[in-house]
């Protein structure tokens, strides 16, 4: 599992009642089925499961393995300005990994793979957001990216009352 994150563990063989523990002699009891949802767990954690069957327990718990895999912290990505109209090229780097770039803080869908991204044509400041995506497919926390588009100036005209003549070429 990745850290942060539960596991659900299941026992299926021989039957009977199971009983799961903290420790392999002794211990807390923790659930009795086959079924046990762990807490949250940040480090590799070992739990034990035994079972009774015709009113026999198992002589020795069964040792159940879970691995935690790390989360990838934040990527580093930084924000540009372009001019209204144009498109923009965001990077992400460190921690590496595979990079996920989206429109939203939280879910969403994926608008790239990549530690690139390409904007779309902009028109107005946007903000997209780059996860990164670890080998063991833990994704970390999103980074906030920001595109500060500065409008294109509409040249202005003025003039004084007064006559004017158009001409032609």
């Amino acid at each position: 599992i990745c850290s942060g994150n539960t596991a659900s563990l299941n026992a299926t063989a021989p039957g009977g009642t199971y009983q799961w523990f903290d420790a392999a002699n002794n211990g807390n009891l923790l659930a009795t089925n086959a079924n046990y949802t762990t807490p949250t767990l940040n480090s590799n954690t070992t739990y034990y499961v035994q079972t009774t069957v015709n009113s026999c327990t198992s002589s020795t718990r069964t040792p159940v393995n879970v691995t935690v895999n790390p989360t990838p912290i934040a990527p580093t990505a930084a924000g540009t300005t372009i001019c209204e109209g144009t498109t923009a090229t965001l990077t992400a780097t460190a921690p590496g990994g595979t990079y996920n770039w989206y429109a939203a803080a939280t879910g969403g869908a994926s608008l790239a793979n990549s530690a690139t991204f390409t904007t779309p044509v902009l028109a107005a400041t946007t903000t997209y957001y780059v996860a990164a995506t670890s080998a063991a497919t833990c994704t970390g926390p999103r980074t906030a990216v920001t595109v500060t588009v500065t409008p294109i100036a509409n040249p202005a005209f003025t003039y004084s009352s007064g006559t004017f003549c158009v001409t032609s070429t």
